[in-house]
């Protein structure tokens, strides 16, 4: 199994139906489309990578341009990391949190609809 990126780098602009990266099996080679309109913020698997397992958030997109920059250093492990320190956190704090959060956040841009 082989994964490549199709063109895209970070900072880039998609819309519904754009394929984002292809997989190739032993059998087929699988595109992946985008659902909606944004910007790739991150790319978290390097091109070529192989043996990538199930569920693994391949980009992260955001709807607005200005946010790229703001996903630069991100990591998975750094937000795990902070999605344990909310949950120790007293749920009044929690809610004053989740008011603040936007709806930029990691987001698997995989789909696959059973269509051939």
């Amino acid at each position: 199994n082989l994964m490549k990126w199709v063109g895209l780098k970070e900072g880039d602009r998609i819309s519904p139906g754009d394929v984002i990266c292809e997989i190739e099996t032993d059998k087929a080679t699988v595109g992946f489309e985008v659902q909606e309109d944004g910007y790739i913020a991150k790319l978290m698997v390097p091109a070529g990578s192989k043996d990538i397992k199930l569920g693994t958030i391949l980009a992260i997109s955001t709807p607005k341009k200005d946010n790229v920059p703001s996903f630069t250093n991100y990591t998975l492990e750094g937000a795990a990391a902070a999605a344990q320190t909310t949950q120790a956190q007293p749920p009044q704090q929690q809610q004053q949190q989740q008011q603040t959060i936007t709806n930029e956040t990691p987001v698997q841009t995989v789909s696959q609809s059973g269509q051939r």
